[in-house]
């Protein structure tokens, strides 16, 4: 049974209370302890707990006793395993000889295997102070995986490691590049009066509601004002179609050019 034995702060006070379970001829399979509770996961029923109450009122400061379902550190590593579930990268967790001690893939069959057989990664290349990424392949998928070595002071006490997809780092980076924040007008760089006097248009006529032509050489960065111009007018929260799309739009559904003025 797993209890919380309530008591004073009272130095000692759980020294005499496993003293209790001793002479109770009791197991005691695991026991924590916090300020004014004691934790406990003993090895027998729980029809037992009334006659470790009646045992443990002989002990100054002792408050009361109750079952609880799970000790505090278990609880805590069923919501981290809840958590990690939910995340869609494969995570590891290796130790320090290179085994996996805990993921959150779905089945036990790679608990105990050692890292270098799963993701061809030696262990003595994760004996470094700084986190770093390197390519591997996991059941047929390439990733990027992220390690993060574990030390406490000068030892190795094992790593993290963290997949993640190529492809979706790729749509990831796509929709950052395409992303509102990367065509805000602060995000135009510059300090030359030029600059100032072109932000300061594109403010102008991001309030008409008016076609605007933008001419320049190619790279010289029209498509980004015109998104930033776009994100400072009333239809930012429409979408941005670039001059591809428009003809794109034209050739494949044939509408005609006052449709897509509006």
């Amino acid at each position: 049974m797993r209890i919380a034995i309530h008591t004073s702060d009272r130095i000692g006070i759980s020294q005499e209370i496993l003293a209790v379970v001793t002479k109770l001829e009791w197991n005691v399979k695991a026991m924590e302890v916090a300020t004014g509770r004691i934790f406990l996961n003993l090895d027998v029923s729980i029809n037992n707990i009334e006659l470790l109450h009646s045992a443990l009122l002989e002990i100054k400061g002792y408050l009361e006793c109750h079952s609880i379902d799970l000790l505090p550190t278990e609880s805590r590593e069923q919501h981290l395993n809840a958590l990690l579930k939910r995340i869609p990268d494969p995570i590891f967790d290796i130790d320090e000889f290179g085994k996996i001690i805990s993921h959150n893939q779905i089945g036990d069959y790679l608990l105990g295997q050692q890292i270098f057989e799963v993701l061809a990664i030696n262990t003595d290349y994760l004996k470094t102070k700084k986190a770093f990424t390197t390519e591997v392949t996991f059941e047929d998928k390439h990733f990027i995986a992220e390690v993060t070595p574990l030390w406490s002071e000068l030892r190795f006490n094992g790593a993290v490691i963290i997949l993640k997809s190529v492809s979706n780092l790729g749509r990831q980076m796509s929709l950052l590049q395409q992303g509102k924040t990367a065509f805000e007008l602060d995000n135009i760089i510059g300090e030359s009066e030029k600059i100032k006097r072109l932000k300061l248009l594109l403010i102008k006529f991001s309030a008409l509601d008016l076609p605007v032509l933008i001419s320049g050489q190619t790279g010289t960065g029209k498509e980004l004002f015109a998104r930033a111009m776009h994100e400072q007018s009333s239809r930012k929260d429409a979408p941005f179609l670039e001059s591809w799309r428009i003809h794109f739009i034209l050739h494949h559904n044939s509408i005609g050019q006052d449709h897509i003025n509006r």
